[in-house]
């Protein structure tokens, strides 16, 4: 894989990234954790976070305790440097850890940006023990549901999809996790989806995801769409007044996917 991420290398790497990587930790991780620990049951003690990026998830991992250890990987030093060890830079198809190491990967809000998304979970299956687990945290942009004053504002995830697609970015990669894992050869799937919304999270770090999103993807939408870039950044402004506002309903699904080796 180029190191490109699926044609968002520049915004992977813009710092805005740090700060989008927090505020969903802070808002995802509580449900996620949940469906986690009833899916893996007893706490993996060989845990593997590929695309950890800043280490914000792998930090909450760690702490679930268990003794074992957890290792972080991610294609951008510039994250490792954030992220406590051990750590470590790789390719996620090319991993340099050998066969059957882990009991647990995770991967994590990355997979739309995966041009080769079989490869990636092929390599993934490798690296697991016979029997141990793969979670996935998939995104699918058409589950971005925001009661916007201007109703294009919400569409805006809509109308960038199939511009992003030629890049290797696929916005609606969420759907289609379950059939690739089962062709990478993973069996007994499971999806769990669930909903963090303005509603039952803290507003303005559920609104603040999506802060950090226009700071680092406003520029490359605005290409994409053939508009200028105040364009872009207004309807991200609407999505986010309308996530601050507590007589508007504003969501994101998510789709934890797990399977075994």
């Amino acid at each position: 894989m180029k190191e490109d991420y699926g044609g968002q290398r520049s915004n992977m790497e813009d710092l805005s990234m740090v700060g989008t990587l927090a505020s969903q930790a802070e808002v995802v991780w509580p449900k996620e954790r949940e469906i986690l620990r009833r899916r893996v049951g007893p706490w993996p003690r060989r845990i593997l976070d590929l695309a950890c990026g800043t280490g914000e998830a792998l930090a909450r991992i760690r702490g679930e305790g268990g003794g074992g250890v957890a290792v972080g990987v991610d294609l951008f030093r510039g994250h490792l440097r954030r992220a406590a060890p051990p750590v470590a830079h790789a390719d996620a198809r090319r991993l340099p850890f050998a066969d059957a190491t882990f009991d647990l990967v995770l991967n994590r809000h990355m997979l739309q940006a995966v041009p080769d998304p079989l490869a990636f979970l092929v390599e993934a299956r490798r690296v697991l023990r016979p029997g141990g687990r793969i979670h996935l945290l998939v995104e699918d942009y058409s589950a971005i549901l925001f009661d916007t004053v201007v109703p294009e504002d919400a569409e805006l995830f809509r109308d960038v999809a199939p511009r992003f697609l030629p890049r290797g970015t696929d916005l609606h990669q969420g759907r289609k996790a379950l059939r690739q894992l089962r062709a990478a050869g993973f069996s007994g799937i499971t999806v769990d989806p669930f909903v963090v919304d303005n509603q039952g999270e803290d507003r303005e770090t559920f609104a603040a995801i999506f802060r950090f999103w226009r700071d680092g993807y406003a520029g490359t939408l605005a290409e994409l769409l053939g508009v200028a870039e105040a364009e872009a950044r207004r309807r991200f402004d609407g999505m986010i007044a309308a996530a601050v506002d507590p007589g508007r309903w504003c969501g994101w699904m998510l789709l934890a996917v797990g399977a075994v080796r």
